[in-house]
């Protein structure tokens, strides 16, 4: 696994987003992908670990369908963007050797028809790769120090990222 280091501050009281955004990345990406194995042994790991995050999951959230029985949990869209914001911002001090400060601002997009040529123009940009290529991204920082980003995460889930220059 990569480390990016970052202050206490900046990093402080993430762990349970970053751990909800890899229950919602095992969920979205792996159902049968080529790294399905890997996939259910880290959520494994983290269910293991985090007692709460097993109970909220497997306790009282569960739908009965004529199916079976599925996992239905809650998409907590401000935890997912704070995780998002945190790769942004670490991987943007990574990039440029400067931080963007607890200030700056970081959007949060899900690729979409409104965004295209932002998301193919990223696309056709070299990708960094992370983790074994099961993270990969692509970025543009412009003159003013504001941002762009594309990321991938085990090729199956896509968003895109802004951020508005360093503020100190």
């Amino acid at each position: 696994m990569n480390i990016i280091k970052a202050c206490l501050r900046c990093n402080n009281g993430g762990s349970s987003d970053d751990e909800n955004l890899k229950i919602l990345l095992g969920l979205v990406t792996g159902d049968g992908g080529r790294n399905a194995n890997q996939i259910i042994d880290h959520l494994a790991s983290t269910l293991e670990k985090n007692k709460i995050l097993q109970t909220t999951i497997f306790e009282g959230r569960l739908t009965n369908t004529p199916t079976g029985r599925q996992i239905a949990i809650e998409f907590d869209q401000a935890s997912y963007c704070r995780s998002v914001t945190r790769i942004t911002k670490g991987l943007y001090f990574s990039e440029s050797g400067k931080a963007l400060g607890l200030a700056a601002w970081v959007s949060v997009f899900e690729p979409s028809n409104s965004y295209i040529a932002v998301d193919n123009a990223l696309r056709s940009m070299p990708r960094k790769s992370l983790n074994g290529g099961t993270f990969t991204y692509a970025h543009q920082i412009f003159e003013d120090g504001g941002s762009v980003w594309q990321f991938n995460f085990f090729n199956r889930h896509e968003v895109l990222a802004w951020t508005g220059p360093p503020v100190p």
